[in-house]
Order: C-alpha cells, then structure tokens, then sequence
C-alpha cells in the first residue's frame, strides 16, 4: 500500500509548481503599492516545491474551528384552541334568579304606579282629576280644587250643578245634567255654553274631539271646530253601547266603561256601529266613578265620611 505522506506530498508539490507558473496582473498605485480593496497577493515561493515536508506539517498543524452545531428547525407554532365559553354551572339557579328579578321589577313597577288618595269629601255632584295630586270638584253650584297641601278653593260659581267634568291639555269639560254642556278653556273667563240634542251622562274629550254618553248607551263623537265667528260642535259619529257610565277611550280603540248600575269596569270593542262587551274586570260598587286623566284612569268611591280615590293599573 502507497505512503498516505508521501501520496499527499507529491499531491502538495504538483499543486505548488503550477501556482507558480500563475501571474496575476493586479491594480497598483504609482509607488507600487497595491490599490484599496486589491487582494493581498503573497508570493508564490514561499509555497516552493523546495519545503514540500515543512508545508505538508504547516498544513497538518493547522486547527480548523468546530463547525457550528445544528440548529433543530423552528417548529411551527401549535394551533391555539378556540377560547371556551364559560357555561352556567347551574342554570337553574340563574333562571330562579331572573324569574325573581323580573318578578321584583314588576312588583316595584306597580306599587310605583299605583296611587291612593283620600279626600275629606262625603259627597259631590262631579269630580276630575287635574293632575296627579288634584282634583276639581263639582259640590252644588261651586267648582272647587282639592289637593293635599291645602284647604278646597273655589274656582268658579255655577249656575246649576255639574253632573259630569272632564280635565285635558288646560281644558276643562263639563255638562249639568240637562242638554248643556260647557267648556272653560280659562278659569278666568265664563265658559262657553252649547246646546245638545241629547241629555248626556258622561263627557270624553281628545281634543279637537269630544265624546259624551247618555244613560240609553248612545255614544257620539263631535269635532270642536274653530272659525272667525267661535267654537261649534259638529257632530262625527253615533254609536250604539247599550251601557252607561263614566268613559274612557285607550289608545288602541278599546271603550273603557264603569257600569253606573254595578261599578264594574268593562272593556267593549267595536264592530261596525255597535260597541260590545269583550272582557270584564273588577268591580268597584254603586256609586264608584271612574276618573280619566292624562297619567291613568282613577276610581273614585265615596262612604260616609271621605271620597277615596285609586289610581289603577290594570284594564280589563
């Protein structure tokens, strides 16, 4: 077998001879000196074939650095799970709780809006509700204003007894038991008087429009119409409801009626030109009246000593 020494000095000493047969013609200042940037040339013959031996143990001493380690490649990020919703433990504990809630909300939104007053009256003609805290009441031939910070005051004399009123938007309805019916847009200035066809029990107004009732149960609608010589009623609609008593109109149409005979509080629809019984609510006695207001619809009842009044929540 070949010396591995002697096969690479003679591999060494071929390589040197031909790089010394090389003329590299490179850039140089006027001094000689080589330009910036130029390679560094050394001499060939420093690499003579004459130091083969002395070159081949240079090379061999020589200690190459480690080469660098082997980096694992990065591992791709791991999908990240979807964030979980967090799920009641114990819906039927949540569900006690909102029942509860929505109970406690509509209790408190009842015992809010339900009012009570206590007026000292024991009798009356007609009474109104002005506002939630005053009452305009008709006693013989006076018009008087109750409220729970003072003593009545007179608002008006009367010629007759009122035996019905209506207060709206300033406005103040009444007729006197006969085919009159009057309107105080001021209680500083008389009334406005108009004659009736008919004698009428109970007034409703939204203006411009006016109802009245009379105790055969016919209901008629009237326009309040204004021109350069006054205010007039004309007359809009007839229909037949076969009760009477005080009224109130709701918004979606409904006839709210308080039986004068029973005191029960009714609810009536209408189809065509008849009005006719669709529920029927609580009763309150003879003799309880049913006030309408813009703020709700109040019962009045009287016993021998004070006139109590409620605001009610609940229509039948």
């Amino acid at each position: 077998m070949a010396d591995p020494d002697a096969e690479l000095e003679r591999i060494l000493t071929a390589a040197l001879s031909q790089l010394n047969g090389i003329r590299l013609e490179l850039p140089s200042l006027e001094d000689g000196r080589p330009a910036p940037l130029s390679p560094q040339v050394w001499a060939a013959e420093s690499l003579s074939p004459a130091r083969p031996k002395e070159e081949l143990q240079r090379v061999r001493s020589v200690e190459l650095p480690p080469p660098p380690p082997l980096q694992a490649p990065a591992a791709e990020p791991s999908p990240q799970p979807a964030p979980q919703v967090a799920r009641p433990q114990h819906p039927g504990m949540i569900a006690a709780v909102l029942l509860l809630a929505t109970g406690f909300g509509l209790w408190w939104s009842l015992r809010a809006t339900q009012t009570q007053t206590v007026l000292p009256l024991a009798s009356y003609d007609a009474i109104a509700a002005r506002g939630p805290a005053e009452w305009l009441v008709s006693r013989q031939r006076e018009l008087l204003l109750y409220d729970a910070s003072s003593q009545p005051r007179v608002l008006a004399r009367l010629l007759k007894p009122l035996t019905a009123l209506f207060w709206t938007d300033g406005t103040l309805y009444g007729i006197d038991g006969g085919n009159t019916l009057f309107l105080w847009e001021s209680m500083e200035a008389p009334a406005q008087v108009f004659s009736l066809d008919h004698v009428p029990t109970a007034i409703y107004a939204r203006p411009p429009h006016v109802w009245t009732l009379d105790d055969r149960g016919s209901l008629r609608q009237f326009l309040l119409a204004r021109s350069m010589t006054g205010v007039f009623l004309q007359p809009l609609d007839r229909v037949e409801v076969r009760h009477w008593g005080d009224f109130s109109l709701a918004d979606d149409g409904t006839l709210l009626l308080l039986e004068r005979s029973s005191g029960q509080l009714l609810g009536l629809t209408r189809e065509n030109s008849v009005y006719t019984v669709t529920t029927r609510g609580a009763s309150y006695g003879a003799g309880a009246r049913l006030l309408a207001s813009s703020h709700g619809l109040w019962i009045a009842q009287v016993d021998a000593e004070k006139t109590t009044l409620v605001l009610i929540t609940k229509h039948p």
